[in-house]
């Protein structure tokens, strides 16, 4: 990853870790451009420092959960840093309430050979290339999870696991619940 040294220079190392999406991309081999971070505490000043140091834009995107962007336009296409407060009290808390296995690991910064932490087996899943949620209450929490299985199998050319599937079928008129934004989005 791009500026994965900065990264690492930060003073957040103990604390600080590539997540979901970003990780997923790094084992498929994929260069990612939207660099998901997660920080103990304090996630505004992780990313106005990360925004120093790269000469990046800075600013607050999700204000309920505390979700800060950082912006670097170097190039022809831009590269984001979500940095976010980590959920529960340690990384595997944090793991346990995202959507799909595949999105459910992580890297510690502060870990120079790069291990990656994947208590759900994502990378398994990877190689089968199959999309599986973490649990039914991943649909619950958010039913817009319920489209994102599709994308993410449509975009990775993954396939949607069997109870996975058959638990879309039973939650979706949940769907209704979620703004027409954010499925106009997914």
């Amino acid at each position: 990853i791009q500026h994965i040294s900065v990264l690492k220079k930060l003073g957040y190392n103990t604390d600080a870790y590539l997540i979901g999406g970003t990780v997923r991309d790094m084992v498929i081999g994929k260069e990612p451009t939207d660099i998901d971070i997660t920080v103990h505490s304090n996630p505004e000043k992780f990313a106005r420092t990360l925004s120093k140091k790269i000469n990046g834009t800075l600013f607050l995107l999700d204000k309920e959960r505390g979700v800060f962007r950082v912006v670097l336009r170097d190039k022809s296409q831009p590269l984001y840093y979500d940095i976010s407060l980590m959920r529960g009290e340690d990384i595997y808390a944090d793991l346990s309430l995202r959507d799909f296995t595949v999105d459910a690991m992580a890297i510690r910064l502060a870990d120079d050979e790069g291990s990656i932490i994947d208590p759900y087996n994502g990378q398994a899943d990877i190689a089968k290339k199959c999309i599986r949620t973490l649990s039914q209450k991943s649909f619950e929490d958010d039913p817009l999870r319920l489209l994102r299985a599709f994308r993410l199998a449509g975009t990775l050319e993954f396939e949607i696991d069997s109870l996975t599937f058959h638990r879309i079928k039973e939650m979706s008129s949940t769907l209704r619940r979620a703004a027409k934004e954010r499925i106009r989005d997914e």
